[in-house]
């Protein structure tokens, strides 16, 4: 059954705000066969430059929006040391603790500092030792400034952006070992732990799926599936599908299934907050919102995409990945 034209319309609406992955997986829940919507991907190509327009504001600067595939020029109002001095003094007013001005105006400069090079980091640890700052326990108590989450521009593009699914790739002119090589490399892998992902992953690329497949739930029109079963994990992909960014989430899935049910949770109460705090995280789903339909999928997705760039404290939860 031919494709509908507002089935085709909303396909690639899907293709150009996110990506070809996401468009086939709303085909698929659709009952559109694969052979319907490789001919439109192949009919209607489309441009994507990984950008997502959102307002930034940033200290003294003005709230604007922009396409930020390109630089985002801030606005921050430069205050020299002396102005922060007279700041620091009109804010304490007539505390009679001299540490309390200095502890503050020694703070506001690590602050301006922070702002001046727009580092995420500096602004968090600013936040935080701000907290400790001596004072009256009073209503003149010291204004602690912070830094609105909104207000920390996103990079320009993700580390590893979504590769173009290949509709004339075949088992027969594929050639899995390079792209797996690929793969290894580009999102740098442990050497030591090549062998494990070379041998104890039964990885398999079919043209079709085979019957066995099938009766497992999978469907001719899924790119790509990771699973366990005769205490083996297994991967299997269709060619047009076959590529680094591909493969990534899927290894991330078998090295998801390596945590405890307790490491898993605490992946989990990690990850949650860092949805809304970290900027390629946030980058992530303004432009794709699948990693946001359960933790597992974030897990694969924020590995897929944002590989050694993730934050640190989540790395522990991607093991032989790292």
């Amino acid at each position: 059954m031919a494709m509908t034209q507002a089935q085709i319309d909303e396909f690639n609406r899907i293709r150009t705000s996110q990506n070809d992955l996401a468009a086939a997986r709303w085909a698929e829940k659709q009952g559109i066969p694969a052979t319907e919507y490789v001919v439109i991907m192949q009919k209607y190509p489309v441009t994507r430059d990984q950008s997502v327009t959102a307002d930034h504001t940033y200290n003294t600067g003005t709230a604007q929006s922009r396409n930020v595939s390109q630089p985002i020029p801030i606005t921050v109002k430069k205050i020299s040391i002396s102005e922060s001095d007279k700041i620091a003094a009109d804010t304490v007013g007539k505390s009679k603790s001299s540490r309390d001005l200095n502890t503050y105006k020694s703070g506001l400069q690590g602050y301006l500092l922070a702002l001046n090079t727009y580092e995420p980091a500096a602004i968090m640890n600013y936040v935080e030792s701000i907290k400790s700052i001596p004072g009256q326990q009073t209503a003149e108590r010291i204004p602690q400034p912070a830094a609105p989450v909104s207000s920390i521009p996103l990079p320009a593009r993700l580390p590893h952006p979504e590769e173009p699914m290949n509709p004339s790739a075949t088992l027969a002119n594929t050639d899995y070992n390079t792209i797996m090589t690929k793969w290894l490399q580009d999102w740098g892998v442990p050497v030591q732990h090549w062998n494990y992902w070379r041998t104890s992953i039964d990885m398999q690329v079919h043209d079709i799926y085979p019957p066995s497949l099938i009766a497992m739930g999978l469907t001719q029109q899924v790119p790509a599936a990771a699973w366990e079963a005769n205490g083996k994990r297994h991967l299997a992909i269709k060619p047009g599908w076959l590529n680094p960014g591909v493969i990534a989430h899927e290894q991330a899935h078998n090295s998801y299934a390596l945590l405890t049910p307790a490491q898993k949770t605490e992946f989990s109460a990690v990850y949650t907050p860092l949805k809304n705090t970290d900027p390629y995280i946030r980058l992530l789903y303004s432009i794709n919102t699948y990693g946001l339909s359960t933790d597992v999928e974030g897990h694969a997705e924020v590995y897929r995409y944002i590989g050694h760039q993730m934050p640190v404290q989540l790395k522990q939860f991607y093991p032989k990945l790292f």
